[in-house]
């Protein structure tokens, strides 16, 4: 379920949101993957820390509340959709931070994952006609989905195993990474034009980042 549910309901947002405002959205993941550690015990109530989680909420905040924030105030309701993915991959890090068997390794975890998640949409694209066949020869689409599905399998397998390495806050660190390639490659492939408040958003977000970041770095198991 970590794969299928937030999976499917990004690429639904993302059909209908910029690319950099949900960009935005993922950078929720680490301070929620704080905020829900600090509750479970896994990791210690730090103010500075405290302080990123609040601004992380008054980056959503600049997202929604200004009527000219986004092009189309309709796409809030897809935003909000992005963020709820977001949230389940945030519970995805706190899962994999307490069950993860010792002896099992990332990518035996991984692979796993996948098999799971295509088993339980299988179903679920037939019954709605929306299985796609990928014929030979390859087209662009064809390719791009390949590209997708491996690209996909070896980033997981990375940060599933960061995440048993390293904890689930210093490994969900990614979406600085994801956040500022998302707006920077919105602009250079979509021409994506942004207001004032969404890039209000990325800052706060960013700072946000910044102070939600574990202040000790631990070494990576062998």
């Amino acid at each position: 379920m970590s794969l299928v549910i937030p999976n499917t309901a990004f690429f639904y947002a993302a059909s209908r949101v910029s690319a950099g405002v949900l960009a935005i959205t993922i950078a929720i993941v680490p301070i929620l993957t704080y905020a829900i550690s600090a509750v479970c015990g896994l990791e210690r109530f730090v103010l500075v820390r405290v302080t990123g989680v609040i601004c992380g909420a008054i980056s959503i905040v600049l997202l929604f509340a200004p009527t000219e924030s986004l092009p189309d105030p309709s796409q809030s309701l897809w935003v909000l959709l992005a963020l709820g993915s977001a949230a389940c991959y945030a519970a995805m890090n706190i899962v994999l931070a307490i069950r993860m068997p010792e002896d099992e390794s990332a990518l035996g975890v991984t692979s796993g994952m996948f098999v799971a998640a295509a088993l339980m949409m299988l179903p679920i694209v037939f019954a709605t006609d929306s299985f796609v066949p990928l014929a030979w020869p390859f087209g662009a689409a064809e390719w791009a989905t390949l590209g997708l599905g491996v690209n996909g399998a070896i980033c997981y397998w990375l940060y599933i195993y960061l995440v048993n390495h390293a904890g689930p806050v210093f490994g969900s660190q990614v979406a600085n990474v994801v956040t500022l390639s998302g707006v920077i490659w919105g602009i250079v492939i979509f021409g994506d034009r942004h207001s004032l408040w969404i890039w209000l958003s990325l800052v706060t977000m960013l700072t946000a980042l910044a102070l939600v970041a574990p202040r000790e770095k631990k070494a990576l198991a062998p």
